[in-house]
């Protein structure tokens, strides 16, 4: 399965990491590899459509349920 993640910091558009947790959902928090840094970032949405890039697994995943609801997740796609 993917995601595509939110990064925690200003950086423009969404990116795409493969986890092995089915338990996953949009709205929880992640901690990933974002260009030799680990940084904390939110599942945006998820997919089971393998992209044409190499991707890096997620790290952890923090929480048991999501944290933000829809409406936050549709301003943060915003």
């Amino acid at each position: 399965m993917y995601v595509d993640v939110a990064l925690g910091f200003p950086i423009d558009g969404l990116f795409t990491y493969s986890v092995d947790n089915d338990a996953i959902k949009t709205g929880m928090r992640v901690v990933v590899d974002f260009n030799y840094r680990t940084t904390t970032a939110f599942v945006i949405s998820r997919h089971d459509n393998p992209p044409e890039f190499d991707v890096k697994p997620v790290i952890k995943i923090l929480d048991d349920e999501p944290i933000f609801d829809e409406r936050l997740l549709s301003l943060a796609r915003f």
